[in-house]
């Protein structure tokens, strides 16, 4: 359940970034892949 909650949120955060930057493929300077980290319980 983790992973699916992680793998949604991840999507939401670079389509947010994509449609921030036109949808450029090498438009955001900087970027590398990142996951999320959160504690539960």
């Amino acid at each position: 359940m983790r992973r699916i909650a992680e793998y949604v949120v991840n999507a939401i955060m670079d389509a947010e970034a994509d449609q921030l930057c036109a949808g450029g493929v090498n438009s955001r300077n900087g970027y590398r892949e990142r996951s999320l980290v959160a504690c539960v319980g």
